[in-house]
């Protein structure tokens, strides 16, 4: 199964900013160290948008998945990583 409708910034942090400028009501998925730390995130939680952060380093080993569809998300991850996201106790996506 091929899925859509989701992007994957890695080390484009004026994307991912873009995108969730754009996309307020979308989701974020955040992705740290190899899929150790996965979690689920509305778009305008604090958690993943904090101005003074960047949110894509590769160094820091994390990634965000964006869509507009949390079942998208939760659908991605299972692919990728066999598993749910954990969900924001803040945002409550």
């Amino acid at each position: 199964m091929t899925l859509t409708g989701f992007v994957h910034f890695s080390d484009d942090e004026i994307g991912y900013r873009n995108w969730t400028s754009a996309n307020a009501q979308g989701f974020v998925l955040n992705e740290r160290w190899h899929a150790q730390f996965l979690k689920l995130h509305r778009a305008a939680c604090q958690h993943v948008n904090q101005s003074n952060t960047n949110h894509t380093n590769p160094d820091a080993q994390s990634t965000k998945v964006c869509s507009a569809n949390r079942q998208t998300l939760v659908n991605w991850s299972l692919q990728t990583f066999g598993r749910q996201p954990n969900y924001c106790k803040v945002c409550r996506p």
